[in-house]
This record gives structure tokens, sequence and C-alpha cells, in this order.
């Protein structure tokens, strides 16, 4: 809905929304967090990314365990979350989990 607002043609696909914001937010001082995928690939994608832009934020990167999280897991990953100061939350689980 934003994108259209602001002009924006065709499908926003999620990669080139990351590489955007990220190539955007840098000298603005968005702080990235990093959420999901298999085990290992939020901290690939986390150095991947520093390595082509290297001034972005990227304050938090994690994988969670592949079943149901318990409230007491979600609030400490709100916890981990909030105090990472982080503007946006990159969330990549899938569905259904997503």
């Amino acid at each position: 809905m934003a994108g259209k607002a602001l002009g924006t043609a065709g499908p926003v696909r999620g990669p080139g929304l990351v590489v955007d914001t990220l190539r955007a937010g840098g000298p603005c001082g968005i702080r990235h967090y990093l959420y999901g995928g298999a085990p290992g690939v939020a901290e690939k994608m986390r150095s991947k990314l520093l390595s082509v832009y290297p001034h972005a934020q990227i304050v938090g990167a994690e994988t969670p365990l592949y079943r149901p999280i318990s409230n007491a897991e979600l609030a400490e990953l709100a916890e981990r979350i909030k105090s990472s100061k982080a503007s946006i939350v990159w969330v990549g689980i899938g569905t259904p989990r997503q």
C-alpha cells in the first residue's frame, strides 16, 4: 500500500526490499534485526549483507527453533528485539510458521 502511494510499479519482493532498505537506510541510522531461516541462515545473511553494505546496522540475527514457540520464549524474543533498538525486524520463517 505504501509503495502504491509512492508510485512504485510492480510487485515488491522481500529480497529487493531488504537491499533497497539497507542502502537507503544506512545514512538514516536504520537498525535491522534478522529473524528466521534454517540454522545459521540469519547469521550468514548478516555476514553477506555486511560484506556488501558495511555501514548497515544489523543489530541482531537469529534462527528460531523449528517448533512452536512458547509464550515465555516469545517474551524473551520480544525483549531481545526491544533491547537491540531495531528499527525494522525482517522475519523469514515461511508458511505456515510465519
